[in-house]
């Protein structure tokens, strides 16, 4: 599998930020990053991204992580155990996509009693900047 460039790598973490619409500045905002334990978490928790691999995720992550930095957030990174996440969607009724893994790392992390998941639409991001679908 090919990695991606450095290039690749800030190409997509500014693509993902443009994604979002955040304003230029978000002093005081917590941003939580998922963090995968190895290629076999991501290939099963990212269906929607076959070619990613652990090396280019945490890449990517660390690219998104300078960026809302220099913008004023605080990051946390957070592990992510692929069977506990399965479980956890089974368990709610839910289907595995991007707005439920990062509705998941929420959970993780906000205190008890936890909220209770809502039913996310399935909102995909595509490293392909020839994709308009997002």
């Amino acid at each position: 599998m090919k990695q991606m460039t450095r290039k690749e790598v800030h190409r997509t973490a500014s693509a993902f930020i443009r994604h979002l619409h955040l304003p230029r500045q978000v002093d005081g905002i917590a941003v939580l990053i998922a963090d995968y334990a190895d290629d076999a978490a991501i290939r099963i928790l990212k269906p929607d991204n076959p070619g990613m691999t652990l090396r280019d995720q945490r890449a990517l992550n660390q690219a998104l992580a300078r960026i809302m930095r220099r913008s004023g957030a605080t990051v946390s990174f957070v592990p992510v155990d692929a069977a506990a996440y399965l479980g956890w969607l089974s368990a709610h009724g839910l289907s595995n996509n991007a707005g439920n893994r990062a509705q998941y790392v929420s959970w993780l992390t906000c205190p008890e009693p936890r909220f209770r998941p809502q039913n996310e639409n399935a909102h995909t991001f595509s490293n392909d900047e020839s994709d308009t679908s997002h």
